[in-house]
């Protein structure tokens, strides 16, 4: 009883339960451990925690600069890749909201979206995104700045709200520099009753629905997953679920618990999630019905062969009680939940 009372003291005194604290301690005690995993143009690119960590703190140092303070929105549009990651990290660590945006939003969407959420600054994925950002950018006079992942197609804008993520990054590195300490400090200081995440429901009834999540309600989710899929430490998770929907179930910090690898793929299709789950031995991805057809719909080509347990765990629209006995003998084993927006994801 007495260790279990010291234990919730270190927590309280130490940012409280904050999903963020979860980057920074399996960054202090396995530094080396692979923290994710991208195939980027043909190749697969590795980062470890201790470079997770260390450029989710010169996000935040950067984030400082150009005025970003508690309880301010950062906006992030993009497919899953590192750079989500890690932007989701550094915002959430410094005591910002971050503010999670489908990459199919149309320009309109765009508007609407960071105008009610009153983001300060946007990570863009690639000139798409940066395209509908910049045709709306009249009615966004908030925004400060333009961060985007891909360089490919930009080189001929002269907007000064842009800004490449090396860019943003170097920032943030020189801020550090100056002050090592400063996310390290503001973290220790965030309430974890305040606003830690804003996600937004589909607006099929009008325009899309905020919904908030703080930072305790996103630490105990991602836990909760832990318990309900019994993960062991040290596990190989895909994703094939777009983080940007509901933060991706709080998935992200359910890793970083449990010091596990993320897999990202730019292009989520059979050929690479047979690919990944042989190469890589994925043990545990998540994904709408649509995915787990495109795996049964799968032809000889792409399938490739595995001898482990490869958990699944699925929801949105039901899925048919024959696709989810099709999955099993395909050698998937399956677990179907329920959630909401709303619910942080999976809820039942």
């Amino acid at each position: 009883m007495v260790k279990v009372k010291q234990l919730m003291q270190e927590i309280e005194t130490q940012g409280g339960l904050t999903p963020a604290r979860k980057i920074r301690e399996t960054a202090g005690r396995y530094p080396e451990l692979i923290a994710m995993r991208e195939k980027n143009f043909g190749k697969w690119e590795e980062i470890t925690y201790a470079e997770y960590w260390q450029q989710a703190q010169w996000i935040g140092c950067a984030l400082k600069y150009f005025g970003v303070d508690t309880q301010d929105s950062v906006a992030i549009q993009s497919e899953n890749r590192p750079e989500w990651f890690i932007s989701d990290v550094g915002i959430q660590a410094i005591g910002a909201v971050s503010v999670g945006l489908y990459p199919t939003n149309p320009p309109s969407e765009v508007a609407y979206l960071i105008g009610h959420s009153e983001s300060k600054i946007l990570f863009a994925e690639d000139q798409e995104q940066v395209d509908k950002a910049l045709e709306v950018i009249d009615e966004l006079p908030e925004l400060k700045k333009i961060i985007y992942f891909e360089p490919r197609g930009l080189t001929n804008y002269e907007s000064p709200l842009l800004m490449t993520w090396e860019e943003f990054l170097e920032i943030g590195k020189e801020e550090f520099e100056k002050d090592p300490n400063f996310v390290n400090e503001k973290l220790d200081l965030v309430d974890d009753e305040d606003v830690a995440i804003m996600v937004y429901t589909s607006g099929t009834t009008g325009d899309p629905k905020g919904v908030v999540y703080h930072h305790r309600g996103a630490y105990l989710n991602a836990i909760s997953n832990a318990i309900d899929w019994n993960m062991a430490r040290y596990p190989k998770y895909l994703w094939t679920l777009p983080i940007f929907h509901c933060n991706g179930w709080c998935f992200p910090w359910t890793l970083a618990a449990l010091a596990g690898t993320n897999v990202c793929l730019r292009h989520v299709n059979a050929k690479n999630i047979y690919h990944a789950i042989d190469q890589y031995k994925i043990e545990y991805f998540c994904g709408a019905p649509v995915v787990l057809n495109m795996i049964l719909n799968s032809t000889g080509e792409e399938i490739r062969k595995f001898h482990h347990t490869v958990k699944v765990m699925t929801a949105a629209a039901p899925p048919p009680p024959s696709v989810l006995a099709a999955m099993e003998l395909a050698g998937f084993s399956m677990t179907h939940v329920y959630g909401l927006t709303e619910t942080y994801g999976p809820a039942v």
